[in-house]
């Protein structure tokens, strides 16, 4: 697993597809097995009940859904003067791309409308 960024609303992490598969199974069995209740689980998991179900079918989608994406991610959007980019990989490290490609890229944006 590989922290990417941790603020104080949200983590961002980067795992390999067979560990989160794995946290998936975990969160499944815990669900069946665990004798959660919609009383005792906030006091034990944290959230409640059906927010801990919500997130174990988000994950299971995530699972099944893994390998469907391009491994990097280059996103460029530009408003006025100013410019907003994304350029991560699926492990959390820097996109690799060129020196062109960026340029290419950066060059073909259009202005996007003003913020309402």
């Amino acid at each position: 697993m590989r922290k990417i960024i941790s603020a104080p609303t949200h983590t961002l992490v980067s795992l390999p597809n067979p560990k989160l598969a794995a946290l998936a199974r975990v969160l499944t069995d815990a669900l069946a097995h665990a004798n959660l209740t919609a009383q005792n689980c906030p006091a034990r998991v944290g959230v409640s009940l059906e927010e801990l179900r919500r997130l174990q079918h988000e994950l299971a989608t995530i699972v099944a859904s893994a390998g469907t994406d391009d491994p990097e991610r280059f996103v460029a959007e530009r408003e006025g003067f100013s410019l907003q980019l994304m350029a991560i990989s699926a492990r959390g490290t820097p996109a690799d791309l060129s020196y062109h490609e960026v340029f290419r890229k950066i060059s073909s944006l259009e202005d996007l409308p003003p913020a309402a």
